[in-house]
């Protein structure tokens, strides 16, 4: 699940201002979509976690999958500068709140005394899969000259992560349950 929502996390901060360009969007303000992105990041982080604690980390964790998806069809029909801002704004809260809620969720799923260390290994390797999906975005644009596929292929791999994580049983409660019976 996390591969699957990572793996694409970083090509709207890598593409989207070439993207922006390519329609024909001045660089400066086109570099204000990465600043839009950013600040819904913070508001992002800020709103799930604290909705997180009310309706449950995985509804949460759900909520922001779909918005990062719609975030990712946003950006394969943006041709506009309002566009690419609506769906910036939209990627933005999304990627900020799941950067909140997973370490939140392999705590809720793996136990608080594992939760260090898996959310250290997660993060650790996120770098790594999320420097793939600029590299594939990049080589996508190099063959097509646009960055549809890319775009689609990243609201896929979301879909993905949404479908996994509503299959996924938490482990932490499998132990518990086991216990008790």
């Amino acid at each position: 699940m996390f591969t699957a929502t990572w793996a694409p996390v970083f090509i709207p901060l890598v593409h989207l201002v070439p993207m922006a360009r390519g329609l024909g969007v001045p660089p400066l303000l086109a570099a204000t979509l990465v600043s839009a992105l950013g600040a819904a990041a913070l508001i992002g982080r800020l709103v799930m976690g604290g909705a997180s604690d009310r309706i449950g980390r995985r509804g949460a964790l759900a909520i922001a999958l779909v918005l990062q998806t719609g975030a990712f069809v946003g950006f394969a029909q943006s041709h506009t500068l309002p566009a690419l801002y609506a769906s910036s704004l939209v990627f933005g809260f999304s990627y900020g709140a799941a950067s909140t809620l997973f370490p939140a969720t392999v705590a809720d799923a793996f136990g608080r005394e594992q939760a260090g260390t898996l959310a250290g290994l997660l993060f650790a390797l996120a770098g790594s899969v999320a420097a793939l999906g600029p590299v594939v975005a990049g080589f996508i644009y190099d063959r097509a000259g646009d960055y549809q596929l890319a775009w689609w292929l990243s609201a896929g791999c979301n879909g993905l992560a949404l479908l996994l994580a509503s299959f996924r049983v938490p482990v932490a409660r499998l132990a518990d349950d086991r216990a008790v019976a």
